[in-house]
């Protein structure tokens, strides 16, 4: 009679490493053991720890909110210019049982649907937390922000008209969009979205060149998406109104512009600076949500007092200072925009450089509706030219994706009533309040300060601060007992760290079952219909009643042992386990240290 006890070498987060999972292992001897003829093979014992199972429901919510911290910093959400965004934790229409891998991949996936800003989008992760046995623990979520400027110059490929089906009143190619030479057609519907990617917002630059502008009104400017764009209907916000301040292209919807139009008929052309913001006789907040279309087109007035280059509106018709370009530099949530030639470069709007400005010189800050800011162009005359010179995109991204970009999703879930236009409409966008945003600016090495956007969870429903959360249910789902709203994760430049305070409840997947598989036994598995190398059942209880956790230990009062059919004697230096489900996969719920002990013996009876 022989034990042999096997275990897999367990180190801490080791998990992948072949022939040492806690499920899949290979024993090897000093010196080869002797088995006797006709001998046969029984498990004694066995100790695993199970990290279980997590049911995943569609209706399972929580939310994350990034910007200024309600109350600490902004007594008001109305005072933000974000939101909470709704994340769904299961996509698909059914309840799914998945393990601790699988359930960190599909939040590591949620946490990416819900951070916007450009500068995090697409870095988060979400990882198992274990002890220094390998038991679950819980999880930590990390929020990252890129630590680098984008300084990549890439010219938009691909252009998309305002208008469906009028793609034929311009062209474009290699950043270069040039109208059509049609006289007859509508002049408003010259326009284009450049729809590659979105302007980067950590010093993301979009410059024109004026190629061909001379006797023609011209617009460049930066808009949101479009999810919607059905038929002849243009691509702007259905809270939108054509009606405001001169506006040479009427009804044509851009977030920001800077344009060369008439004040009169056959008059000069004026340099004017416009952005879609509250009408002036609406106020911010409960008056902006009653009406039907708060938001128009009004004037930047970037002359004046503050911009000592420029007194007053500037002549593009007689263009005194040879000026051949126009500049948007995005920059944290501070638009800047500026005009030159190849020697001097103008400011018409920029908070930190003309100091004195006032909020009627100042472009509205970008906010969750506008963090995807995609170029758009529009000439007037035909065969007229525009140049696309510099446009720092950020890749990863398409044109009104409900994914990636909580504009488009707002407008795919028929919401943007209800949330989108509660954020357009707030005191930031309302001219005649006098009050100025904080822009909140990344530093040189395009890093933004720890409490500049700092991420919040709302697992459960908030209703004093983080508004709108209603259905959040996922307190206990993520480990966050007793903590509906975390909004201090530890910051280490430039990670964010979220760490659960509790380990989520996990459920047994049922069975498991010790397979010895470089031995002469034989046993079948008839629910695959096949032969088998199973020698043990692990129920899904262990000997204590428990299903999950660590130390778990199954020891049967009677053996159950199987022949080797060995009319030889063996000689065996290795020992190569697996512990499988019924399907005979690997049981990959099992983590940390396992030890199975075997008992070998002369074979007590025939069959």
């Amino acid at each position: 009679m022989s034990l042999v006890i096997c275990s897999n070498q367990y180190q801490e987060n080791e998990r992948t490493s072949n022939n040492n999972q806690a499920y899949s292992f290979k024993n090897n001897l000093g010196t080869q053991m002797k088995i006797p003829p006709n001998s046969e093979v029984a498990v004694q014992s066995v100790k695993i720890n199970k990290d279980g199972t997590i049911t995943i429901k569609p209706t399972d919510i929580f939310y994350i909110y990034q910007g200024d911290l309600i109350p600490a910093t902004l007594g008001n959400i109305d005072l933000s210019n974000s939101y909470p965004v709704r994340v769904q934790l299961n996509t698909s229409k059914i309840a799914e049982e998945v393990d601790l891998d699988t359930f960190a991949s599909r939040l590591q996936s949620a946490l990416n649907r819900g951070i916007i800003n450009l500068a995090f989008n697409g870095l988060q992760t979400a990882t198992v937390k274990r002890d220094g046995s390998g038991v679950f623990q819980g999880f930590d979520f990390k929020i990252t922000q890129q630590n680098a400027c984008d300084t990549t110059n890439s010219i938009p490929t691909n252009a998309s008209p305002y208008y469906n089906g009028f793609d034929s009143y311009y062209s474009y190619s290699a950043g270069v969009f040039t109208s059509s030479g049609l006289t007859t057609v509508d002049q408003n519907r010259r326009v284009a979205i450049l729809t590659d990617s979105p302007l980067g917002n950590v010093k993301g630059k979009f410059r024109v060149t004026l190629t061909t502008t001379t006797a023609t009104s011209w617009g460049v400017g930066l808009r949101r998406s479009r999810f919607n764009n059905t038929g002849l209907q243009p691509r702007r916000p259905n809270y939108f109104s054509n009606t405001g301040d001169v506006f040479g292209a009427s009804n044509i919807f851009f977030d920001y512009v800077v344009m060369a139009v008439q004040d009169a008929k056959n008059g000069p052309r004026y340099l004017r600076v416009y952005q879609a913001c509250l009408k002036e006789d609406v106020d911010h907040g409960d008056d902006a949500m009653q009406e039907e279309r708060p938001i128009c087109m009004r004037e930047v007035v970037y002359y004046g007092g503050h911009n000592t280059k420029f007194a007053s509106a500037y002549n593009m018709s007689t263009n005194s200072a040879s000026y051949t370009f126009v500049e948007f530099e995005l920059n944290g949530d501070q638009l800047n925009l500026s005009i030159g030639n190849g020697s001097v470069t103008a400011p018409l709007v920029n908070k930190t450089t003309l100091t004195t400005s006032t909020k009627a010189n100042l472009f509205k800050p970008m906010a969750l509706t506008t963090q995807l800011l995609y170029p758009q162009l529009w000439l007037q005359k035909p065969s007229k030219s525009l140049t696309v010179n510099t446009f720092n995109g950020k890749t990863g991204y398409t044109f009104g994706n409900p994914a990636r970009d909580w504009w488009a999703r707002m407008e795919d879930e028929g919401l943007t009533n209800r949330f989108c236009k509660r954020v357009d409409t707030r005191y930031w966008a309302n001219l005649e309040n006098a009050d100025i945003y904080g822009y909140k600016l990344p530093n040189g090495s395009g890093v933004f300060a720890e409490t500049d956007y700092p991420p919040v969870l709302v697992v459960t429903e908030d209703i004093t601060h983080y508004v709108n959360t209603i259905d959040a249910n996922c307190e206990t789902l993520l480990g966050f007992e007793g903590q509906p709203v975390i909004d201090n994760p530890v910051y280490s430049a430039p990670t964010y760290t979220f760490t659960s305070n509790s380990a989520p409840k996990l459920t047994s997947r049922g069975s498991a079952f010790v397979r010895l598989n470089n031995f002469t036994q034989q046993s079948f598995n008839a629910g695959k219909g096949a032969l088998s190398k199973i020698l043990y059942h692990l129920p899904r209880f262990d000997n204590s009643g428990n299903e999950v956790g660590s130390d778990l230990f199954y020891e049967s009062a009677e053996k159950t042992y199987v022949a080797l059919n060995n009319s030889n004697e063996l000689n065996i230096n290795t020992f190569d386990i697996d512990i499988v489900t019924e399907q005979e996969v690997f049981a990959t719920d099992l983590v940390g240290k396992t030890i199975i002990v075997l008992h070998f013996r002369p074979r007590t009876h025939k069959l």
